[in-house]
């Protein structure tokens, strides 16, 4: 864990760029410091740029990187302390040091002049016509709402009942979502990214339909850690084997290889085929009623 500053010394005003910078092993999640306005006090934070991850060569480390642009407006020597980042254990970053110094002012190129006597500012008749004009708008419109009111209130609307459309299964529409999605042959035509992205989404919305989840709001370890109470073994090790490598994609830039595309789809149909929702058998008590009725009248 290391922190580092492109610059240490600055003048009133001018920004410097803080990095912490953490390499950890893929499966851990570390928590970062967060700050608000300030490092310190004194010294503001102006920008904070997206965390930048990066897959390590032997893809078992991550390293992840947290900048913030910083500025001050008062001169002087700011220490910045180590932080923590939490994981497994605490680790402390190092500290830094950024001197800011004020801007030398040269008293000789201007003479110092004397103070102006206070006058009044001319009447503006421009405003006055400004505001007449919007009092004139503001009446007519609100006599328009008026008179619309007035109108509907009056109008008696035959009120048609709509018919309940028949809600459609999440898996139905995943399905042919799915299906599309794979006639499009986006990675075939090097869109890796857009169609990774396009299928986790599907299965994101799949996820909220069917078990009322709010899987597009969450990350991808936070959706499985819901799921793993949701699902059975075999769709949850499905799902976040599709999850893992839509991550590589967008995050890190990762290439994967033609059958491991083909194999995302085909997992994803087969998560949606093992986790749909089964239709109810009303049926059966139909024919155990008839049944009943054959032999109370065979009694007889």
């Amino acid at each position: 864990m290391k922190a580092t500053i492109d610059s240490t010394l600055l003048l009133i005003g001018e920004q410097a760029k803080i990095t912490f910078e953490i390499t950890q092993p893929r499966e851990l999640q570390v928590q970062l410091p967060i700050f608000s306005d300030t490092i310190v006090r004194g010294l503001e934070i102006v920008e904070r740029f997206a965390n930048d991850t990066v897959v390590m060569e032997d893809y078992n480390q991550l390293q992840i990187s947290q900048s913030y642009l910083v500025t001050s407006f008062d001169s002087a020597l700011y220490y910045i302390p180590s932080f923590n980042f939490i994981a497994d254990d605490t680790v402390l970053s190092n500290p830094l040091s950024i001197k800011v110094l004020s801007v030398p002012v040269d008293t000789t190129l201007h003479a110092i002049a004397d103070i102006k006597p206070v006058y009044a500012p001319p009447f503006d008749w421009m405003l006055l016509v400004r505001i007449g004009i919007i009092l004139v708008i503001t009446a007519l419109v609100a006599l328009l709402i008026y008179w619309l009111v007035k109108v509907f209130k009056n109008r008696k609307v035959a009120e048609i009942p709509e018919a309940n459309e028949p809600q459609r299964p999440a898996h139905e529409i995943a399905i042919e979502q799915l299906t599309a999605l794979k006639n499009e042959k986006l990675w075939q035509q090097n869109k890796i990214k857009e169609y990774h992205t396009q299928l986790v989404d599907i299965l994101r919305v799949y996820i909220t339909n069917r078990f009322g989840v709010s899987a597009l709001e969450q990350t991808s370890m936070d959706l499985l850690g819901e799921l793993v109470k949701l699902c059975s073994k075999e769709p949850y090790d499905i799902l976040k084997q599709i999850l893992i490598l839509a991550d590589l994609v967008k995050f890190a830039k990762w290439n994967p290889l033609p059958n491991e595309n083909d194999k995302s789809m085909a997992d994803a149909f087969a998560f949606v085929d093992a986790t749909k929702e089964l239709p109810v058998e009303e049926e059966q008590t139909e024919v155990d009623g008839n049944s009943q009725s054959t032999d109370s009248e065979s009694a007889k």
